[in-house]
């Protein structure tokens, strides 16, 4: 049975699980939907990308006075971050982490991933000094030399 929103009864209640007591998990939300346990991840990631199904959860949030949108937590948090009106009295600790909240939102940081640079060159020379010198090279034995 398909809903005048355009959604299947397991698609209704798979948002209002997801907005509700699921607390936007999305796999619990499947399986309170009334899926199979073993299946429900993979059905709630494709109900996820369905265009009927984020519109649900949008019409959801937007009717829900509880869940605020990027605005309003983001206004939350530079409230906190300048110490204003209620804030005035908290600790430096959550008004740091505020606005680091509040600059992760729009995107003022960039993840950076330290790879380190194995050098080859020197590690193949090591290599071939210890060769040389007769000295075991760790991780294995010499390898034997072909006949003929």
């Amino acid at each position: 049975m398909t809903h005048k929103d355009g959604l299947t009864e397991r698609q209704r209640r798979f948002v209002e699980a997801f907005m509700g007591r699921c607390q936007g998990n999305a796999t619990e939300a499947a399986r309170v939907a009334g899926c199979p346990k073993r299946s429900a991840h993979v059905t709630a990631s494709r109900w996820l990308k369905n265009a009927k199904v984020k519109a649900g959860i949008a019409a959801r949030v937007k009717s829900d006075p509880k869940v605020l949108d990027r605005e309003e937590l983001q206004q939350f948090w530079s409230q906190v971050t300048l110490g204003l009106g209620e804030f005035k009295a908290w600790g430096g600790n959550d008004r740091i982490r505020a606005s680091e909240l509040l600059g992760k939102t729009q995107k003022m940081f960039s993840e950076r991933v330290d790879v380190h640079h194995f050098d080859h060159e020197g590690h193949l020379a090591a290599i071939e000094e210890r060769r040389r010198a007769g000295t075991p090279i760790a991780g294995g034995t010499e390898p034997k030399s072909r006949k003929g």
